[in-house]
């Protein structure tokens, strides 16, 4: 049986919720930052690591919107 538009969008919207903003997949291993955001493990150890080399150790520039804060973990 066909699905409508409306089962369409809801499969969209639940792929969207599961996906991770730096490497647009679905969550392998997925975390949760004290923001809400989530993302793949592998793929948030990455940014901060990359973080860390380039700026002081416990700036952390979120990865979503940009945001500094003063704590990484």
């Amino acid at each position: 049986m066909a699905k409508t538009k409306e089962e369409f969008g809801a499969s969209s919207s639940l792929d969207d919720e599961l996906s991770c903003s730096i490497c647009l997949s679905t969550y392998r291993n997925p975390v949760s930052l004290c923001c809400g955001h989530s993302f793949c493990r592998q793929c948030i150890q990455k940014v901060l690591s990359a973080q860390r080399q380039d700026k002081a150790p416990y700036s952390f520039q979120h990865p979503q919107d940009g945001r500094v804060s003063g704590g990484a973990e």
